[in-house]
């Protein structure tokens, strides 16, 4: 459910599962990627891209203060905001950070909030003070604000054609990555019959798509992730039989897509180390509404058969993602490396990995396995292979 401001007090008090749509002032999403020259900006989407080169240097929130209570309500309402707070006693030797923190007074638990002067562009100028609790939903915008200026690695998983096995390569590729860290695994096909089904866990507790409404504002990313099926460190944002990711009122593939997708693909990015979105294979129709998803992709891993209408429909995807994506291309099906050869040349791309789909998959979901159980599978080594490519990692 989502929360009107006047229960936000309440919903602070984490009494119940569910996560906030939040009213910013501040640009809704400020998306980091490869630092580069000192403060560039571009547009993805409707989503601001803002990089520097001095962004990696900075704490998201810093916070000085020596009253334990004001330490303990600002700590409370940045785990919701999905951020680390630096905490200091005294001025020096302060961590720089996006969003600074100050105690006012003493005796109360007031304090004042200004965002450093690197990015002045970017967010509201000055200072302001807030007293918690009464302003609890202030500070956590700015927290928001901070926060999105940092992400993890957001990788897509699409299919040239339909069948090619992309939602199991997506599953077993995130639950590859939440072995090593915290992993949210996003189904973004509104058709879905449920990403949670390959892992059992449909009748886990959580929020799916349904339980998200279409509304303006931003999702809280610590709150939102807390509210998911989780398998260990994989959180599962999926469909069930109420349905999946809400589209336009033009219908499935019709038009600009549903912002509540965006936001959640914001929210859950910031508070985890890799993102994975199974896409449909129409995100990549021409438009902007459409490739809106796939513009929050630091890479892309397209599945492509062996045959000559697959690799006709695959030249299309690559001929637009190749120029602005890190581009991964699976054949499905493919076991030789000189059939793998063979489709690298005629697609013109420097490599195909190879994906020998598991013909016992269906008989093992049957016996009660999740996809990625098995991980030392020779099918599901070769997705973790592409998985570490996707994170700019040596083979």
């Amino acid at each position: 459910m989502f929360l009107p401001h006047e229960l936000l007090e309440n919903a602070l008090q984490l009494a119940s599962p569910g996560y906030f749509l939040i009213q910013s002032y501040a640009p809704r999403s400020i998306h980091t990627r490869s630092p580069s020259t000192d403060h560039s900006t571009c547009t993805q989407g409707n989503v601001l891209v803002v990089k520097s080169e001095y962004m990696d240097e900075f704490s998201r929130v810093s916070l000085v203060a020596e009253n334990d209570q004001l330490r303990s309500e600002v700590a409370r309402i940045a785990s919701l905001a999905g951020v680390n707070v630096e905490f200091s006693w005294s001025e020096h030797g302060v961590t720089p950070a996006v969003l600074r923190l100050r105690q006012v007074s003493e005796h109360t638990l007031t304090l004042s909030a200004s965002f450093h002067p690197s990015y002045a562009p970017y967010f509201v100028e000055g200072n302001v003070t807030l007293t918690l609790p009464q302003e609890a939903e202030d500070l956590l915008e700015l927290m928001l604000a901070a926060a999105s200026t940092a992400r993890g690695t957001v990788v897509g998983v699409i299919g040239a054609q339909g069948g090619v096995g992309a939602t199991s390569f997506a599953s077993i590729l995130a639950r590859g990555y939440a072995r090593e860290g915290s992993t949210a695994l996003i189904d973004l096909d509104p058709l879905s019959p449920g990403v949670d089904l390959g892992f059992h866990l449909r009748t886990s507790p959580g929020l799916r798509w349904a339980d998200l409404v279409e509304e303006q504002g931003s999702l809280v990313p610590g709150r939102l992730r807390a509210a998911l099926p989780r398998l260990g460190n994989l959180a599962i944002l999926s469909a069930d039989e109420r349905g999946g990711v809400h589209t336009n009122a033009a219908g499935i593939g019709g038009g600009a897509f549903s912002e509540v997708g965006e936001r959640a693909i914001a929210a859950l990015s910031q508070v985890s180390e890799v993102s994975v979105l199974d896409l449909p294979r129409w995100a990549l129709r021409d438009g902007e509404g459409e490739r809106a998803w796939i513009s929050w992709c630091d890479a892309l891993v397209v599945l492509v058969r062996s045959d000559e209408s697959s690799l006709h429909a695959a030249r299309r995807v690559l001929t637009w993602a190749g120029q602005t994506l890190a581009l991964h291309v699976v054949g499905a099906g493919v076991r030789s490396r000189g059939e793998c050869a063979q489709m690298a040349r005629d697609l013109e791309v420097g490599k195909v990995w190879p994906w020998r789909r598991h013909k016992g998959l269906r008989a093992e979901l049957a016996h009660g396995l999740g996809l990625g159980e098995r991980k030392h599978a020779s099918f599901v080594r070769e997705v973790m292979k592409v998985g570490s490519a996707c994170r700019g990692e040596k083979q």
